[in-house]
């Protein structure tokens, strides 16, 4: 029983961390998409 729970312990550990990295690259991605974004705006205004 014991054996059981740290197992799923373990597993549930391992898929939020999974979860948390994948939300982590999406927020990444959309950080960079605006940053590109806004550069490219800044760019167009200033020329």
């Amino acid at each position: 029983m014991l054996l059981n729970y740290l197992l799923y312990i373990n597993t549930f550990k391992i898929v939020s961390e999974n979860n948390m990295n994948i939300n982590l690259k999406c927020i990444l991605k959309n950080e960079l998409k605006k940053s590109k974004n806004a550069s490219f705006k800044g760019k167009l205004y200033y020329n």
